[in-house]
């Protein structure tokens, strides 16, 4: 028993894993007190990197916590309405009065507003919203660098004749011409991180590079490998991921020049500190969570001996396990096909990739090579959809029964036992027991609701991004996976998550907007549109009145009403 404990607990642990934990500790316990925040990320590094190193790297990672607190980089700008402009920036969308370029960096105080339907708390997401105008710098080469990404997806765009899309995505970072039906097959097949640019598509970058100086000495390759890492920071657009997934990578070739011996889950872990105590918020930041989660499990693979040729099945089998307790709190969907699919779309994407890089230079020949390319990779996903749709869940779990998966991780592999972690692909489709009653849910703008009974009813109506981001994830706490009748209605776009047996307007007692005597309730899809003259159930987002049986969302949010079903 003694000899277990210390082979869990304490073999090879050393200061770079607790760095990491009281990192984390501090993320959870002051976020989101600047004040605190910046304290402990001062006192956390001057403990565990001791001498001169440690008290220039704490004042560094006070200097950026600062930073990253209280200025934003503009990437893009959205749009503008009235007297507002709508901006993309490294800290997420900006709301401000103040016009900004591509390139400024803009130091101020920022209101997080919190997005319509997202539950409370202190890691809610949202988005900034200026209070006044900010002090403004603005930084020509970065400006350049952004323009440049912008033109060059827009010249593919344009020069396909509206053939490439998905290109600019995968190599760009450049999502806006991608098409909802496109967007939302990714999604269905569990394959959306192929189109966010993180640390896959980094890693990508760098083997390209490697292997195109391949005739120069090994540590000769590595100089223009690091330097493409950390180009690619901002010709993607200061994505957070590849900002992460970049710095580590070049962390690790920077050692292998200096012939530093390096353990790649302690660079890991180190990096992972330090990127929390910079910006705390990241310790809940979904693509923070999975792309951690995914290397670490990658790291220890090496564990499993397979044959060659079944590698790049391993490597996403591992990835998919070790996504699991991320993705069920932040997500709440699960395609285990996704084993399958990546590693059969990886030499697709690595080929558009080297492609894209000679476009760059000759652009007339290569043109056609991209469109085929891109046709090849979208007829795949759209094959893998086909036959894959039925191994698409909804999945979500309390935060506590995924930190203990994440614990069961954790101790497979410190006991060298990484097979048994594929236990864990079977929980996302054990069955769940849905309560009867009304479930409605706030989620601001658009409307919907489950009647769970003897049949399960389900009314949607509203934009794709709240359906996709609010609604499917309400389904998956509720283990709503399909419906014998109701309507789903996505602005723009099909549903293909939800089966319904029978499209009709009968949603089990509720009835949308109209009061008839077979109604026991009356959901309202606009608000102050009831009058307070009868005895029913209403449910409206916010009314002028009110009575025992109104429920108003803006007030109650989320509301759960008992019913027993006839």
């Amino acid at each position: 028993m003694k000899r277990l404990v210390y082979q869990i607990f304490i073999l090879g642990v050393d200061r770079v894993e607790f760095f990491f934990f009281a990192s984390l500790c501090a993320a959870f316990v002051f976020y989101p007190s600047n004040f605190a925040g910046m304290f402990f990320s001062f006192c956390i590094t001057l403990f565990f990197i001791r001498k001169k190193s440690g008290i220039l790297i704490s004042f560094l990672i006070l200097l950026l916590h600062l930073f990253a607190a209280n200025c934003l980089l503009v990437t893009d700008i959205k749009s503008y309405s009235g007297d507002r402009y709508n901006y993309a920036t490294t800290g997420g969308t900006l709301i401000s009065a103040q016009e900004l370029q591509v390139g400024d960096i803009v130091i101020g105080n920022f209101r997080l507003q919190i997005y319509s339907g997202e539950d409370e708390g202190r890691f809610a997401r949202g988005y900034n919203i200026a209070e006044d105008d900010g002090v403004v710098f603005h930084m020509p080469l970065v400006g350049s660098v952004l323009s440049y990404r912008k033109w060059l997806s827009e010249k593919l765009f344009d020069s396909s004749g509206a053939k490439l899309r998905l290109t600019q995505a995968v190599v760009l970072g450049d999502k806006k011409f991608l098409e909802t039906p496109v967007k939302d097959n990714f999604y269905l097949t569990g394959l959306g991180h192929l189109l966010a640019v993180s640390g896959l598509h980094v890693g990508l970058y760098a083997m390209m590079c490697y292997f195109i100086f391949s005739f120069l000495p090994f540590k000769l390759r590595l100089f223009p490998a690091g330097v493409m890492l950390l180009l690619l920071i901002p010709f993607t657009g200061f994505k957070v991921p590849v900002l992460r997934a970049g710095l580590i990578g070049f962390a690790v070739i920077a050692a292998k020049l200096l012939d530093y011996k390096t353990d790649l889950k302690k660079i890991l872990l180190f990096f992972a500190g330090i990127f929390i105590l910079i910006s705390p918020s990241m310790a809940a930041d979904p693509s923070f969570l999975l792309s951690f989660s995914a290397v670490y499990g990658l790291l220890s693979m090496h564990m499993i001996k397979v044959r060659r040729y079944l590698e790049p099945f391993l490597v996403g089998l591992v990835a998919t396990v070790f996504i699991i307790p991320a993705a069920s709190v932040s997500f709440g969907s699960f395609n285990v096909s996704s084993i399958i699919s990546t590693p059969v779309l990886i030499p697709v994407l690595s080929l558009q990739v080297i492609v894209f890089f000679i476009y760059l230079i000759f652009p007339s020949i290569s043109l056609e090579p991209l469109i085929l390319l891109e046709k090849l990779h979208l007829g795949l996903v759209d094959f893998f959809a086909d036959i894959f749709r039925f191994m698409f869940t909804l999945y979500s779990t309390e935060l506590i029964w995924a930190l203990l998966a994440w614990v069961f991780l954790v101790l497979c592999v410190r006991l060298r036992v990484l097979w048994m972690t594929f236990f864990l692909l079977l929980v996302p489709y054990l069955p769940a027991n849905v309560e009867d009653g009304w479930y409605i849910p706030n989620m601001g703008r658009s409307k919907g609701f489950v009647v769970q009974g003897r049949e399960t009813h389900i009314f949607y109506k509203g934009y794709h991004s709240d359906f996709l981001y609010g609604f499917l994830p309400y389904l998956a706490k509720l283990g709503v996976q399909k419906a014998d009748k109701g309507t789903i209605n996505i602005y723009g776009a099909d549903n293909i998550f939800i089966p319904i047996k029978t499209e009709s307007e009968d949603y089990g007692g509720i009835c949308v907007n109209e009061s008839t005597p077979d109604c026991r309730a009356v959901y309202h899809t606009r608000s102050n549109t009831y009058n307070c003259n009868d005895d029913k159930v209403h449910v409206l987002y916010k009314n002028r009145c009110e009575t025992e049986k109104t429920y108003l969302l803006s007030k109650t949010g989320d509301v759960k009403i008992e019913y027993k079903s006839k």
